[in-house]
């Protein structure tokens, strides 16, 4: 009986411990209150959103230099080999007189060394050629440009007026000769003019002078052609040219021509006089 009594106690002291635990369980799973937690009122300056500042980085100015590439060189214009070009004048004495190559002149590399010219054959310094066209064309252009204001300004002036650099001297009058009473008593043949003699000298000194004009006339002509027309090949200078009359400058020739037209026109008077 006794065991059946303590089991009982046993029984009961373990439905007991059983039923705690259980409490507690419930005691735990129920809703805890949660804890609210009032926020802290702002003002309305605090409320509102703080002015936002951005920082811009710093922009780097870069200067950018751009270099020209170097321009090509030109390709010069060379002539034909043996091909070459004068770039000065020059004047040669030959048996036909004296010739002129212009600027620009085109010449040929011939036998010997020498240089075929349109005025033949010639010994030429190789420091005045040039192979180069442009540079031919450009003393050829220069050459021609000074002949077009020098040579055919002179030459219209000749033509269109006297040339009166030299100025024709006054004629001067021979007083008449003083009548002989002898001769008006003798019916004799007149004597003869005294100044027959000076007569014979002015004539000669007048046929001279016309051939002088001739031949500078002939020779202003040539040089006026070479001019005017430079590179025209086959030209001969006149013949019969002399010291005085073969000259190489247009000028020089004008200068000449018109003093012995005015000492021509000079003995014309002379002569007159004497014959009236």
């Amino acid at each position: 009986m006794k065991l059946i009594g303590l089991s009982f106690v046993m029984a009961g002291l373990l439905l007991t411990a059983c039923r705690k635990p259980v409490a507690q369980t419930e005691d735990t799973l129920a809703p805890q209150p949660v804890a609210t937690t009032q926020a802290p009122s702002l003002s309305p300056a605090q409320t509102a959103s703080p002015t936002r500042t951005e920082t811009v980085p710093p922009t780097l100015t870069q200067t950018t230099r751009l270099i020209d590439a170097p321009a090509p060189a030109p390709l010069r214009e060379l002539a034909p080999p043996g091909v070459f070009y004068l770039l000065v004048s020059v004047r040669k004495d030959t048996k036909d007189g004296v010739v002129r190559l212009l600027p620009g002149t085109e010449v040929r590399l011939g036998k010997n060394g020498k240089f075929i010219t349109p005025e033949g054959e010639m010994t030429l310094d190789p420091g005045i050629l040039t192979n180069d066209m442009a540079k031919a064309r450009v003393v050829r252009r220069a050459d021609k440009l000074a002949q077009a204001t020098g040579y055919p300004q002179g030459l219209s002036a000749i033509s269109a007026a006297p040339n009166t650099s030299v100025p024709p001297p006054a004629p001067t009058r021979a007083l008449p000769p003083t009548p002989d009473p002898l001769a008006a008593l003798f019916s004799a043949t007149p004597a003869p003019q005294a100044d027959n003699a000076n007569v014979r000298a002015l004539k000669f000194r007048l046929s001279v002078l016309k051939s002088d004009e001739a031949k500078l006339q002939a020779n202003m002509d040539f040089l006026s052609d070479k001019a005017l027309h430079p590179y025209r090949s086959g030209r001969v200078a006149p013949a019969g040219l002399n010291s005085t009359t073969n000259l190489t400058d247009w000028n020089l020739v004008s200068d000449k021509l018109a003093a012995v037209r005015a000492e021509i026109q000079s003995l014309e008077a002379k002569l007159g006089v004497a014959a009236n």
